[in-house]
């Protein structure tokens, strides 16, 4: 298995542990168990090894173990990937809302659902 979703199931399967048990002992809610068993991706080191402490489990283990497992380097953390030009867009949008906050807020609120459009510019605010 080289999905890190894949293996995270199999592992609760083979733990007899359900979604719902595994977030009580993460201290999550189950919807992000459920992501976590969707996404192709591990999460961030922090988040592995607090899932393998609160399973009882070891972090090879929780990764697909050695043979077969998720690849991964040593150290690194995933970053959900994002394409150039949507970073750059992200960038240019910024600093338009820095020089003419009025017409960009405008803008962003008539492009995007309400509450979408509120979290970009939640976002731009923050920046």
């Amino acid at each position: 298995m080289s999905d890190f979703g894949q293996c995270f199931q199999a592992l609760l399967r083979d733990k007899k542990i359900t979604q719902i048990q595994a977030a009580a002992r993460c201290g999550f809610y189950q919807s992000r168990i459920s992501r976590l068993c969707n996404q192709p991706h591990p999460p961030q080191d922090a988040v592995v090894k607090h899932i393998a402490e609160s399973l009882d489990v070891s972090e090879d283990e929780l990764l697909g173990g050695a043979g077969g497992g998720v690849l991964r380097e040593k150290g690194t953390a995933y970053r959900a990937s994002i394409s150039d030009p949507w970073i750059a867009w992200g960038k240019q949008l910024a600093a338009a809302y820095k020089r003419d906050p009025d017409v960009v807020a405008s803008a962003v609120r008539a492009a995007w659902p309400r509450a979408t459009a509120e979290n970009i510019l939640a976002w731009l605010k923050d920046r």
